[in-house]
């Protein structure tokens, strides 16, 4: 687990292994966590989110980018991960990779366009401004089918 910027294991020390569907082959054995294990990673997401809220939103789209670059460069070495955890055939596996890295350049794109708002109420003097910003943590249970195209990234 990647908690407070370093790779842990479970507090309580448990861990399950991860096979090979095609082999039941072990790949790795991972941490399995526990409720003290999701309470550091929840209180380690929200130190983070304040500096990822603070960061300019120019930064936030470039570090996206390059995140997106990485991907497309290690697709084929990721995807080999994911056939071999998922079973998926390797071209598959890919192409996950390279759409995931696809959805990070839109995402990054979408929060450059954020912009404010302000309605026209019809009520004198009245004036409402709608902004659009990084509001907190979100914890959030994905399917293991595709892993990489199903995290959500922050927009803005």
């Amino acid at each position: 687990m990647f908690i407070d910027g370093r790779w842990v294991g479970a507090l309580g020390g448990a861990t399950f292994d991860v096979l090979d569907p095609a082999t039941g082959e072990t790949i790795d054995s991972v941490p399995e966590a526990g409720p003290a294990d999701v309470d550091a990673a929840i209180r380690s997401a929200e130190m983070a989110f304040l500096a990822w809220k603070a960061t300019r939103v120019a930064v936030r789209a470039r570090l996206q980018k390059a995140a997106a670059r990485l991907m497309r460069e290690n697709a084929e070495q990721l995807g080999r991960l994911l056939t071999r955890e998922l079973g998926r055939p390797l071209a598959r596996a890919i192409t996950e990779i390279q759409r995931a890295a696809e959805l990070l350049d839109v995402y990054a794109e979408e929060g450059l366009r954020l912009h404010a708002e302000m309605p026209l109420t019809g009520v004198a003097g009245e004036k409402i401004i709608i902004t659009r910003e990084p509001v907190g943590v979100v914890i959030a249970i994905t399917p293991f089918n595709y892993p990489v195209t199903t995290l959500k990234q922050p927009v803005g």
